[in-house]
């Protein structure tokens, strides 16, 4: 469910019922599925991304999960750098489309993942967690904690913003999408209650004059579980 590149505004509104949010972001995404394949990614974002996975193979921790994987773009591209890659996204066509290039992928939500104790070295997590409020985002980085090996490494990406929620009413796709523009410290706190915060910066982003928008980057090391 990668929406790095979403304009427009957010109306306020509080937050609703995780499920039903979770129902209406599919039915959004596999709309827009198609659409997302060919789309380019930010230099910013690729550059990151080649940043990161840098370190797990120089450790030969290999074994990395995509949450929310969208059509797999960014899936693929760290299978071409020697990593063993799965995903998961809540969208069925996106799965559909990842493993059609060849990506070992799952329909799932990130609060409750079809993988065992321990079993990744990495999670590569990009434009996700703002479409989560909060019960859940706490939930999904539980999650993480659960799928991880311990010291396992998570890079986070997210727009962030001044607290506002609630769905998009420029999305021409029905239903809206639903977001969670945290502050930086919002986000911190939420992710700290969980790992290790080694890095946290932002950029800000500028689609129109009446918004003022940043995009949040994290790497965390959590706990893990110990079963290996």
């Amino acid at each position: 469910m990668d929406s790095e590149r979403q304009d427009g505004d957010v109306a306020a509104g509080p937050q609703t019922d995780g499920q039903r949010l979770r129902d209406d972001l599919a039915r959004y995404y596999d709309q827009d599925a198609a659409g997302r394949v060919g789309r380019p990614l930010s230099g910013e974002r690729v550059r990151r991304r080649d940043q990161f996975v840098a370190a797990p193979l120089a450790a030969g921790r290999t074994r990395v999960l995509d949450v929310g994987l969208g059509p797999g773009v960014d899936a693929v591209a760290l299978a071409a750098e020697g990593m063993s890659v799965s995903g998961v996204d809540l969208s069925s066509e996106h799965v559909r489309l990842a493993r059609g290039a060849g990506i070992d992928a799952y329909v799932a939500a990130a609060q409750e993942m079809p993988f065992a104790d321990s079993s990744f070295d990495a999670i590569w997590c990009v434009s996700v967690l703002m479409h989560m409020p909060d019960a859940d985002l706490h939930d999904a980085l539980d999650e993480f904690t659960r799928v991880l090996r311990p010291r396992g490494v998570a890079a986070l990406g997210m727009w962030g913003g001044d607290g506002t929620t609630g769905v998009n009413p420029d999305d021409t796709i029905y239903p809206p999408r639903y977001f969670n523009w945290r502050t930086d410290d919002a986000m911190q706190a939420a992710i700290g209650a969980h790992a290790t915060i080694e890095k946290f910066d932002t950029w800000s982003v500028t689609w129109r004059e009446d918004l003022d928008l940043t995009y949040q980057w994290c790497i965390a090391r959590f706990p893990g579980t110990s079963g290996e």
